[in-house]
């Protein structure tokens, strides 16, 4: 739990996390994105891992983030747009 929201870990999602030990910053870069999160009351580095809420990472993906009340689930997804 992450300030009472349940959290994510994010290489366990398959992103790779870089801690940049002189900024207390941890970068990861989803397709060329290149996200920094500092750890905060949101955001918490465990044996090396960085767990946030999926909100957060959400927020910062610009994803929106959905809530499945029968199954409990979190989920984010991608909204693709179609060009014309």
């Amino acid at each position: 739990m992450c300030n009472g929201a349940s959290a994510i870990c994010i290489v366990c999602m398959g992103l790779k996390m870089v801690w940049d030990e002189t900024a207390q910053t941890a970068i990861i870069d989803p397709q060329g994105l290149n996200i920094s999160f500092v750890e905060d009351n949101d955001v918490r580095l465990i044996n090396g891992r960085m767990f946030l809420p999926l909100r957060v990472l959400g927020e910062r993906l610009k994803m929106p983030v959905g809530w499945n009340p029968n199954t409990s689930t979190a989920y984010m997804y991608v909204v693709h747009t179609i060009n014309d």
